[in-house]
């Protein structure tokens, strides 16, 4: 779990400012999640586990993809 302080939003589902970058292997969403050290696949999550939702981006190929993907709202 990686947080990126400043950088996302606050969830715009639930308004919870506890979100964090996670990788599938962090998340234990992966396939293959015995082989999988780390898949450079990253989603941001509204971390469920400090009061928010469980919101997400979905799998992003860079950190900076995931926070983009986060931070994008129609307006």
């Amino acid at each position: 779990m990686r947080v990126i302080e400043g950088d996302l939003k606050a969830c715009p589902f639930c308004g919870s400012k506890n979100i964090v970058i996670d990788t599938c292997h962090d998340l234990g969403d992966c396939e293959n999640f015995e082989r999988c050290e780390d898949t450079g696949y990253y989603s941001a999550v509204c971390n469920r586990n400090d009061g928010g939702c469980g919101a997400s981006t979905g799998y992003k190929p860079t950190i900076k993809a995931a926070v983009e993907a986060w931070n994008r709202r129609e307006n």
